[in-house]
């Protein structure tokens, strides 16, 4: 079943998101950016979106802690 989310695009355009096909997503910060990267599919651009991750994946997302292999 497809999950669809709305985000807002860096411009203020909203914009739905299938959630079952983001490949990858990061938050960007520093040098007077702050927006998320959101790829995509095969999509070698990424969408920059206003909202963190965890807003837009919702309140529940946990990511998994990190593990260091020695």
């Amino acid at each position: 079943m497809t999950t669809w989310t709305k985000a807002t695009l860096q411009n203020g355009q909203s914009i739905y998101l299938d959630l079952e096909k983001i490949t990858a997503i990061k938050r960007v910060r520093g040098q007077g950016k702050d927006f998320t990267a959101l790829f995509c599919g095969g999509n070698a651009q990424p969408f920059e979106i206003t909202e963190s991750p965890e807003e837009l994946l919702g309140s529940d997302f946990k990511p998994e802690p990190e593990t260091h292999n020695a």
